[in-house]
């Protein structure tokens, strides 16, 4: 029989009853499927029904069997080694029916403890280990609010080879039961959308946490149309066959995506990433495909383009803005026409336009890497991307990532590539358009420091000459 003690929306935790014959079968069950024992430690023992009930009378703390709304047993969640003085424990769950896993039973009845912990049980701190390579786990506690306390390096062994355990803790005033729930009307994305965290607001474009159709999942809502077109560029690269974040499901102002937290193939860029030669390498086979496959599509004529923003008008006000420099933007006002002709005679190709580490996504075995959030995609020229990532990279990966472009390049069309007059353009219109973005803002960022200096040193008057010589011949 079981007790709705905690009782949530799809499910309710029941006291654990460690002589019910059920649960110590159960037990048995659960910790002799491989996928649940790597986790937990039973792969290494011979679990019988005598040993389950000897596990199970040994179990202190509060515990609570796991029960879906129909009275289906599904888990066992705890809170143990409790200590009230210092008002800490630790934590541990299991989702035994391997049917039941991934869609979101575990982080509810997750919130469901910890919500008695820190406000029934006044507990301060509460406590996890995990193993590293339980990415689906560590991904639900940190959706949660879990945060990362330590690390025990090889401490446990598994399939051959030793793997980390973590620690992760969560303290009382870290967690809210209420910011854990919808903030916004699921219809808003479609029926088969349940949102379940926001993870960001800014501009108009909206990053849930949600569960669709029992599948961990991210939606993107957006809420202006100029924002839409996210929708279509996702759409765009799918039909030239590009490599993306696998679509779920595309609604009238959202996109929904596989959850990449939970992915058993890919995980999200780090920092450290840029510095990884192999990462590199990769990258820049993604970026050659994506290049190569959008080099003069009929859709380059609807897409975003930084160059559209160099215009006389915006050149001369240039001169305006950085008074020292206004003999070169004047210069260039005056030949618009050569820098457009310029321009007009490279070809045109798809540009992702934002790269940076935190839209980066690799394989766990460091195989590919890709790009991800594609707001910005649009049309350019091959060469911008290319000093867009390699300004981010560091030296080492650098080099790896243009040689490695260079050799698909060379593969592909049989001779050497020549970047050379998209150089010469992007050397004045990229200036051009930064600035013009920077003086924009109400204080001038950091980030354009260099291009300034760039104008200011008479260099950038150098580069436009030179181009527009070049346009004379």
């Amino acid at each position: 029989m079981y007790y709705r003690k905690l009782v949530g929306e799809r499910l309710y935790l029941s006291p654990f009853d460690p002589t019910d014959p059920q649960s110590i079968a159960n037990w048995a069950k659960w910790m002799n499927d491989p996928s649940i024992a790597e986790f937990y430690g039973g792969i290494h023992n011979h679990v019988s029904l005598s040993w389950a009930k000897a596990a199970v009378a040994e179990l202190t703390g509060q515990r609570f069997d796991i029960v879906l709304n129909d009275d289906t047993l599904i888990g066992h969640i705890s809170l143990h080694d409790i200590d009230h003085l210092n008002r800490t424990a630790f934590f541990g769950i299991v989702i035994g029916e391997a049917e039941q896993r991934g869609k979101g039973y575990g982080t509810e009845a997750v919130r469901l403890i910890l919500s008695y912990g820190f406000n029934q049980l006044n507990l301060n701190n509460i406590m996890l280990s995990v193993h590293a390579d339980d990415y689906p786990a560590i991904a639900c506690y940190k959706k949660i609010g879990f945060k990362d306390a330590g690390r025990r390096r090889e401490w446990v062994f598994k399939n051959g080879k030793y793997v980390d355990t973590l620690y992760m803790d969560i303290l009382a005033r870290e967690f809210c039961m209420d910011d854990l729930s919808p903030t916004i009307n699921a219809a808003s994305f479609g029926t088969s959308v349940t949102p379940i965290r926001l993870l960001s607001d800014k501009d108009g474009v909206l990053v849930y946490k949600c569960d669709f159709d029992g599948i961990q999942a991210v939606a993107k809502l957006f809420e202006t149309d100029e924002y839409k077109r996210e929708i279509t560029n996702y759409k765009l690269l799918q039909k030239l066959g590009i490599q993306t974040i696998k679509v779920l499901a595309y609604e009238e102002a959202a996109v929904i995506l596989e959850d990449i937290d939970f992915s058993e193939t890919w995980r999200l860029g780090v920092a450290e990433d840029l510095n990884d030669t192999l990462i590199a390498k990769n990258l820049a086979a993604w970026y050659f495909d994506f290049h190569e496959k959008g080099l003069q599509i009929p859709e380059l004529g609807e897409l975003y383009c930084e160059y559209d923003s160099v215009t006389e008008e915006s050149i001369t006000k240039l001169s305006e803005s950085l008074p020292a420099a206004a003999e070169t933007f004047l210069y260039i006002a005056a030949g618009i026409d050569k820098l457009r002709n310029a321009i007009a005679a490279l070809d045109c190709t798809l540009t992702y336009n934002d790269f940076y580490w935190t839209n980066l996504v690799v394989r766990r075995d460091n195989q590919g890497a890709m790009m991800f959030d594609y707001n910005l995609l649009g049309k350019g020229f091959r060469y911008a991307d290319m000093r867009n990532v390699c300004s981010s990279l560091s030296k080492n990966a650098a080099r790896v990532f243009t040689n490695e472009y260079n050799r698909l390049y060379e593969s592909k069309h049989k001779k050497p590539m020549n970047l050379d007059a998209e150089k010469q353009v992007d050397a004045v219109v990229s200036s051009l358009f930064t600035l013009y973005t920077a003086y924009e803002r109400e204080i001038f960022p950091s980030w354009a420091n260099d291009v300034k200096e760039f104008a200011l040193s008479g260099e950038l008057l150098k580069a436009a000459e030179m181009l527009f010589e070049t346009t004379r011949r």
